[in-house]
C-alpha cells in the first residue's frame, strides 16, 4: 500500500499528537548499574510500571522518531 493510500496521512497524525500531547503520562523509569542484579558490564532500565497512574493514557513509541 502506498503511503498516499493510506486512509490517515502524517499531518493527520501530527495534529492528532499535538492534540492529545497534554494528555499523555509517561511512566517513570530509572538506569540502574547491573552489577547490583549480578551482570557486571550491563546497564539495566526499569520501567516502573507499579508507579503509572491509573487510567492513564499510555502512548507507545515505536522508535519512528
Amino acid at each position: 500500500m502506498a503511503p498516499s493510500d493510506l486512509p490517515v496521512g502524517r499531518d493527520q497524525i501530527a495534529l492528532a499528537e499535538r492534540a492529545i500531547r497534554p494528555h499523555i503520562r509517561t511512566t517513570p523509569i530509572v538506569q540502574v548499574d547491573g552489577r547490583d542484579f549480578g551482570l557486571p558490564g550491563v546497564a539495566l532500565v526499569l520501567k516502573l510500571e507499579l508507579l503509572q497512574q491509573a487510567g492513564s493514557f499510555k502512548a507507545v513509541d515505536f522508535g519512528g522518531g
